[in-house]
Order: structure tokens, then C-alpha cells, then sequence
């Protein structure tokens, strides 16, 4: 690790001090503190918005983003781009349902080792479940539950179309 101290021009703050670490460190580090026993990995994201079509466009041309799947639920529909490792889930409401009109954050998934041990320590930690969601031995298989603070979230142990477990 080494210490770079730069200042800005013009900047009020004082100097900007940033750690540089090398990557083989971090990486050292964070295999040993982090992919313990029944360690999660944080692979999915699903956010509303109003044009499937326009959104899924303007993430694939900005970021690069592959398309990897469309579903159509009675809840409604989305769409499923990736970068390869993390999936991105642009979902849009049905008619009627709980979700129309809604735009922004919709909820994240985790990858876990074993559903069952990682559901009891959600719910001995003050989360609840909420509803599972698809065929349990496809991928895009959902338990979802609630944080303490009412946030939706979901585990996987198969994850989503694009992702990776590694």
C-alpha cells in the first residue's frame, strides 16, 4: 500500500489523500475475510422503468451490457442484460398491478452456497420471507425476503441469466 497526496486547484477541501492499494492484496484479502462458509454474492439488480425497450438500448450502448433474457409475468414484464458477472433486471408493471407506474430501485439478489442455512440466518438477523419466485432448479429462481427495514431482496442458489457465481 502506498499513500498519494494530491490537492486540486482551486479546491477548498485541502488536500485529497488516496490509498493505493496493489490488487493482489485486496483480492488476498477479501477471499479470506468475505467467501467464508456460506459467504453470498451480490449478483443481481432489478430497477422500474418506463420504457423496457428504450432503457434496455441506452444500457447495452453506454455500458456495453448483453442482452440475456425477456420474461412476461402476469406482474409484468423484463428484460435481463449482464455484463457477465452481475445481472440487470429492467422490469415494467402490468396494468393493475403493484408495480405499474413505479420507476427506480426495485430490489438486489444474492448468490448463496445453501438456501436453506442462509434463509434461518436472514430470519434469525430480523428479516422476513416474502414469496419465492420461478422453477426452483432454473436459474432466475428467486426466494425473496424483507430486511428489517421493509426492503425487498432476494437469494439464489442457482442466480440469474448472465451471472456468475465466481
Amino acid at each position: 500500500m502506498s499513500i498519494v497526496n494530491t490537492t486540486l486547484d482551486g479546491d477548498e477541501r485541502g488536500p485529497v489523500v488516496y490509498l493505493d492499494y496493489d490488487q493482489a492484496s485486496l483480492d488476498a484479502a477479501y477471499d479470506q475475510s468475505v467467501w467464508a462458509s456460506n459467504a453470498a454474492r451480490l449478483r443481481h439488480f432489478a430497477i422500474c422503468v418506463n420504457d423496457l425497450e428504450a432503457s434496455a438500448d441506452f444500457y447495452q450502448k453506454t455500458f456495453g451490457l448483453k442482452r440475456v433474457g425477456e420474461e412476461t409475468l402476469e406482474a409484468g414484464s423484463g428484460v435481463y442484460l449482464s455484463d457477465g458477472v452481475v445481472n440487470l433486471a429492467l422490469l415494467k408493471g402490468s396494468p393493475g398491478s403493484q408495480m405499474e407506474g413505479f420507476v427506480g430501485p426495485h430490489h438486489f439478489g444474492f448468490i448463496v452456497q445453501d438456501s436453506e442455512l442462509t434463509a434461518k440466518e436472514i430470519e434469525a438477523n430480523g428479516g422476513k420471507f416474502f414469496f419465492t419466485l420461478g422453477d426452483p432448479e432454473k436459474q432466475n429462481f428467486e426466494q425473496k425476503f424483507k430486511d428489517p427495514d421493509g426492503i425487498v431482496f432476494d437469494i439464489s442458489r442457482k442466480g440469474w441469466l448472465g451471472t456468475s457465481d465466481a
